[in-house]
């Protein structure tokens, strides 16, 4: 589950959510993820993604964090489900506006299915 909890000109922030059915009951948990990144840390250890999608075919979360709505500045990354917890497939960053919508690669897994 991505619950939006803010919004600005061109980014919405989602906390994701893992809900799970144990007989009647519908548990909810923060997502757990393998990694931590600083830009995404909320207080009490929970989450927090700009512009998030879930890709249930590829089991893949994605986020898009935009620096300005040009989209030529900020960071994107995907997470792969393994079962148990995100992990980092994926990673691209550009921390200068300068025009520029080419990121520069920061991490690549190869993904096995």
């Amino acid at each position: 589950m991505l619950i939006a909890c803010g919004t600005g000109a061109y980014n919405v922030t989602n906390v994701p959510f893992i809900a799970t059915r144990q007989g009647r009951e519908i548990r909810i948990e923060p997502a757990p993820f393998d990694l931590a990144l600083e830009e995404h840390e909320l207080e009490g250890g929970r989450r927090m993604l700009v512009n998030a999608f879930w890709d249930p075919a590829t089991m893949t979360l994605s986020d898009f964090s935009k620096g300005r709505g040009l989209g030529d500045c900020g960071s994107r990354s995907s997470h792969g489900w393994d079962g148990r917890r995100f992990r980092l497939t994926a990673r691209e960053e550009m921390p200068e506006c300068r025009g520029s919508i080419v990121y520069v690669t920061t991490w690549r897994a190869d993904v096995q299915r």
